[in-house]
């Protein structure tokens, strides 16, 4: 079964001294549920949170695209994707339940 560490809400665009990295547990894969920093910062802020290579899925959170569209977002978090190091990501739009 595989080992996941999930965080949500880091709002790090509020924080001005970033860590550098968070201690990680053991883990397989990474699952970053929204709100982490706005969006053209938003994986490279992950990356250095959880280092280049573990696995990480991103679910934009309502702050990604705050004072934008998703669509656009999305676009802009795919565009800032630092190809240079680390797995990509993958990211998805955030839904609302009915």
């Amino acid at each position: 079964m595989p080992r996941l560490w999930i965080l949500s809400d880091l709002h790090q665009e509020l924080i001005a001294a970033r860590p550098a990295r968070l201690p990680a547990p053991e883990c397989d894969a990474v699952i970053m549920a929204g709100d982490i920093d706005r969006a053209p910062l938003a994986i490279a802020t992950a990356r250095a949170l959880i280092g280049p290579d573990l696995p990480l899925i991103i679910i934009a959170g309502n702050y990604e695209p705050y004072g934008g569209r998703m669509s656009l977002t999305l676009r802009v978090m795919a565009a800032h994707h630092p190809q240079a190091k680390g797995r990509a990501p993958h990211v998805c739009p955030w839904a609302l339940s009915r």
